[in-house]
């Protein structure tokens, strides 16, 4: 099992960003102070013949309380640049290296062409210089007028969720184990040198951005850690780009200023946590601490999403990663972490195209995949709605190694039932039993996992409508419901209700399944889209969804078009192309003798990336609609619906894409216009929110 992790995490990294031992290429780093203040001259006149021996040091002055900025930009860059923030008793040395000595989540983010600025706040590490050095007398020192420093190696591995005592670690740990890796750990933390002043390091922070647009010409990513995350929401909002939040210390209340001054400039957020939160040991304090942070930070993101804005929580337990603490950016799948950011990242169109290759693009395009337990849930729910048992008996035991527990494989097909009958769901119940009993007749039975809690007070349609508002974002209601309320209640409150109450299984994973079981069949595709909607509100990341379709997509033949469908063949498939296509498409050569024509058909669904076709003199493309329907869209305008005669003339050095509808297969005839120099540059995906825009 420890092996098969190993080379499923191996593999994921080397589809994230190729081979991690090619060379870092950095364009220029420095360091830089920014913010902070100067004292008043000492009393007295400057004497520079004694200087530093004279101890009145009168006439001196100092310069305190700024930051301290270490940044680097790399060769290839393009990407938005990120400022690192630290939490207590650390440095910007957190984001640069981990305890068993491998490169920080920096380099990886540098790697993926983004500029990275790392901050020491004012008071800390190679920023100490203060006015009046600390009187903390609970977390720094021993007193207020105490000189020494205090202790507190046992207590903040404990509070940080590493494990109940050093060395040990929790079950499944991701932090690095050894004493060395232990002792590198520890050696990291430094103390404050004045006291803690959340207002004043916001306004320092303030200046460090300002400084960084400044060099790069554009906002920043801010990523903010434990007690940096609240320095973060004090930070002025005026050059941030958007957040990430690892395990903030607090969110801010709803209304406040800092809540107001990020729903304004509508700043994107995205805040994460580990695990043993819900699962910590129930005698130790900091776990109700950090399950109230986690909660609190919950009821934030709701917040801020139903005020317009865009935030979200994400449990890394809840997506396939299992074993994090509180320093997740530090620990053994930190780079499968930093993928998922960076697919986030992507998705608000602050991410980089790396490397001078059409494949480096695609690569990068697609940097966030699904967790290994992820892809088997979402096979499973494929499986389920085509009653598909050969695949659903290998879906459960990819699950099964994944660390998925038989309760919720029943939980799954039970809660499927709804969507997808419940002759499948009786067929999938006993494909799981048989599979089940195989395990438990080889001496290997599957760990059961947890059990529902009791079910909430009141009745099943009373907390069924409640858990259908928080899951769906609003109140959910239409005309089809008031034509036929009786399916109205039965979806709250037995679907939303008796299933989705059942809280041993996440609403996210609940989610992902239902996305992948509507994917699965094409007359739920008005479903399969609301529930992609839904998905993304309740943690389930763009990037992840658009996974799960596409893996759903190509594990589902499409019904061939009817004979005579076109006057021109379907071709065969184009495999040499399939890297630039979500689904499947086929070529068939019209005449390549003075001018290349070629038909290219589109199975439902099915589109090129974007991509420009460039040309030192003439060129481009003409594109004639022969079959089915489908879309062209340019870059910046809205997309073009195209029926059978349709043409559309497409200039070289233009920005496009072209498809097919989603219910329709869709052929057209493309023309190559002479030129000279011509190639094609091929972009990134078109994704499915942008997709699903074609027709409104």
């Amino acid at each position: 099992m420890k092996l098969q992790k190993k080379l499923l995490s191996a593999a994921l990294l080397l589809a994230v960003h190729g081979a991690w031992a090619a060379p870092l290429e950095i364009r220029s780093q420095g360091v830089f102070a920014a913010g902070g203040s100067v004292t008043a001259p000492v009393p007295g006149t400057y004497n520079p013949t004694t200087n530093w021996l004279d101890k009145t040091r009168a006439g001196n002055t100092a310069h305190i309380d700024h930051a301290s900025v270490l940044f680097q930009i790399p060769v290839k860059d393009g990407g938005a640049p990120i400022v690192f923030l630290h939490g207590y008793g650390q440095s910007r040395l957190g984001w640069m290296s981990t305890p068993d000595g491998r490169p920080g989540w920096s380099d990886f983010f540098l790697r993926h062409g983004h500029p990275v600025f790392l901050v020491d706040q004012p008071r800390r590490g190679e920023a100490g210089a203060t006015a009046k050095m600390t009187t903390d007398g609970f977390l720094d020192s021993w007193s207020a007028d105490s000189k020494e420093y205090k202790p507190g190696d046992q207590a903040w591995y404990t509070h940080f969720r590493i494990g109940r005592v050093p060395p040990e670690r929790y079950a499944a740990s991701q932090f690095p184990g050894g004493e060395a890796a232990l002792n590198q750990f520890f050696r990291q933390a430094t103390p404050n040198t004045g006291n803690y002043d959340e207002k004043l390091f916001g306004e320092t922070l303030g200046k460090v951005l300002e400084e960084v647009h400044s060099r790069t010409g554009r906002k920043a990513i801010y990523v903010t850690h434990s007690q940096g995350g609240r320095v973060g929401w004090a930070t002025p909002v005026e050059n941030i780009a958007a957040m990430i939040a690892i395990e903030p210390g607090g969110t801010p209340e709803r209304g406040s200023t800092s809540y107001q001054a990020l729903l304004k400039a509508k700043v994107p957020i995205i805040l994460y946590f580990g695990d043993h939160i819900d699962n910590g040991p129930v005698d130790i304090q900091s776990t109700s601490f950090w399950r109230k942070v986690r909660d609190n930070a919950r009821g934030f993101a709701e917040n801020y999403r139903a005020d317009g804005g865009d935030a979200i929580v994400i449990d890394l337990p809840s997506i396939g990663f299992r074993g994090n603490s509180h320093f997740l950016f530090q620990e053994l799948n930190s780079d499968a972490i930093a993928a998922h950011v960076e697919g986030w990242i992507r998705k608000h169109g602050l991410a980089a195209v790396v490397g001078n290759s059409a494949t480096d693009r695609n690569r990068t395009a697609t940097a966030a995949v699904l967790s290994p337990i992820d892809t088997a849930r979402a096979k499973l729910g494929a499986a389920v709605a085509r009653g598909d048992q050969e695949s659903l008996a290998s879906a459960l035991e990819d699950g099964f190694a994944a660390g998925m527990t038989l309760n919720e494989a029943k939980e799954l097909i039970g809660q499927l039932y709804a969507y997808c009958g419940f002759p499948r769901a009786l067929n999938a119940a006993a494909t799981l039993m048989k599979v089940a009993k195989k395990h438990a007749d080889a001496g290997n039975p599957i760990p059961k996992g947890a059990s529902p809690g009791a079910m909430p007070g009141g009745s099943s349609l009373e907390f069924g409508t409640v858990n259908q508002t928080r899951l769906c974002g609003a109140p959910v209601k239409g005309p089809l419901f008031d034509f036929h309320p009786q399916l109205d209640q039965y979806l709250k409150a037995h679907l939303f209700g008796d299933i989705f109450a059942r809280d041993n299984v996440s609403w996210r994973v609940r989610e992902l399944v239902t996305v992948a079981a509507l994917a699965a069949r094409s007359e739920t595709a008005p479903q399969c889209a609301s529930h992609v909607r839904v998905a993304r509100l309740n943690g389930v990341t763009p990037a992840e969804t658009d996974a799960v379709l596409a893996l759903v997509h190509f594990q589902t033949p499409a019904t061939p078009p009817p004979p005579g469908w076109s006057v021109f063949p379907v071709g065969k498939p184009n495999t040499a192309y399939a890297k630039y296509f979500i689904g499947r498409s086929f070529l068939a050569p019209v005449s390549t003798e003075q001018v290349g024509v070629f038909a290219v058909t589109f199975e439902p669904g099915c589109r090129n990336n974007w991509h420009i076709h460039h040309s030192s003199k003439g060129g481009g493309q003409i594109l004639i609609c022969t079959a089915g329907e489908g879309y062209y869209q340019e870059w910046g305008k809205p997309a073009v619906r195209m029926k059978p005669g349709d043409r559309v003339n497409i200039p070289a050095g233009v920005k496009h894409w072209h498809g097919a509808a989603p219910d329709s297969w869709f052929q057209h005839l493309a023309v190559e216009v002479p030129g000279e120099g011509g190639c094609t540059e091929w972009l990134e995906p078109v994704d499915n929110v942008a997709y699903n825009q074609t027709d409104k």
